[in-house]
């Protein structure tokens, strides 16, 4: 614990010593489809997302400007009508931007096919997919294929450690497990003071702080009263915090799983806070008279990209939850179905 504490001293130092200023990217582009087509683009901008929307001209061209600190994601959206699983708009495109960079842009008729010119950090993202792809198609065990995954992961990070991309591989295999605790933070302690000071490295310090073992941060959040509720009103209980959204299908089928555990385990010591990244409160609302929610439900009403609690809990997907002891310490994380059962049956019985 002292060694995650220095690395937050650390942290406070490096936040707020950042000096990174807005820089200008461009983006000439020309997209396969017919002319005059919109499409909204979003991209992470000093730690928040930022949303727009181009249109292309009578041959297919668009010219796009904007401002970033760090290199990040672009990604281009178009109407759904190609998968009804989504609840939301379609991908179409994304791609790397760079501060002070031009890009060029050619986005084929098939969607996600494209030609990027310009960003160094997308040549390094097309050499490591290709890698991926390649464990992949292979005839591996589950384990082997796991093992593998996690060596192109550390082999790419050791190769890129003095680039944003080594920041952003950190980040990606700490979110989906392809990484341990100890080696994620040995090798944030071996990044460079800027990669630490960058929005991404300051979520990934986040993270470890936010694994198993760890305190919960505690947060204040409205409940539907616009009553203010926080953790310390659960002290002694063990909680399980459930991030989700009415909009998310996953999220709304593992309620039933939740209100059969809340009614088991209630009495003997047990809540549940679900946190809404919800934007609609009448929506939010609706959900959970539909899905028979009857224990604490909070939300700030700001949407998943906007909403505080996201980047405190460095969630970027949903569902996802934590589940934290009576002393207030992380014991589980991504606990749903048949894990959430036999994690609290080790408990409760």
């Amino acid at each position: 614990m002292k060694l995650i504490h220095c690395l937050f001293i650390l942290l406070i130092h490096f936040s707020f010593s950042k000096a990174q200023d807005d820089q200008s990217f461009i983006i000439r582009g020309k997209i396969d489809t017919i002319p005059n087509a919109m499409y909204e683009l979003y991209y992470e901008k000093d730690g928040e997302t930022y949303i727009d929307t181009i249109y292309l001209d009578d041959k297919s061209e668009f010219t796009y400007k904007g401002y970033i600190s760090e290199p990040t994601r672009l990604f281009l959206f178009i109407e759904n009508t190609y998968d009804k699983r989504l609840v939301r708009q379609y991908t179409a495109y994304n791609f790397w931007i760079e501060p002070n960079g031009e890009i060029n842009f050619f986005g084929n008729k098939k969607l996600g096919d494209k030609i990027v010119k310009g960003s160094k950090i997308e040549l390094f993202a097309i050499a490591f997919q290709q890698q991926l792809d390649s464990l992949s198609s292979q005839k591996k065990s589950k384990e082997d294929y796991k093992q593998a995954v996690s060596e192109l992961y550390k082999n790419s990070i050791n190769k890129y450690l003095d680039h944003y991309y080594a920041v952003w591989l950190l980040y990606s295999g700490l979110k989906n497990k392809n990484v341990d605790d100890i080696y994620a933070l040995d090798i944030y302690e071996k990044l460079k003071d800027d990669l630490k000071s960058t929005y991404l490295g300051i979520d990934i310090a986040n993270m470890i702080k936010l694994k198993i073992g760890n305190s919960f941060p505690d947060f204040e959040i409205p409940d539907a009263k616009g009553e203010i509720v926080n953790l310390k009103k659960f002290e002694g209980k063990y909680v399980l915090v459930d991030l989700w959204a009415s909009w998310c299908p996953p999220c709304r089928s593992e309620h039933p799983n939740l209100v059969n555990v809340y009614k088991k385990y209630a009495g003997e010591g047990f809540e549940i806070v679900s946190i809404s990244l919800d934007d609609s409160k009448e929506k939010w609302l609706q959900a959970i008279s539909e899905d028979n929610l009857i224990w604490t439900n909070v939300s700030n009403l700001s949407g998943i990209k906007k909403d505080p609690i996201s980047k405190k809990l460095s969630v970027t997907s949903i569902p996802d939850n934590f589940l934290i002891d009576q002393k207030g310490f992380i014991i589980a994380r991504g606990l749903r179905g048949d894990r959430l059962i036999k994690e609290l049956e080790k408990i409760f019985e």
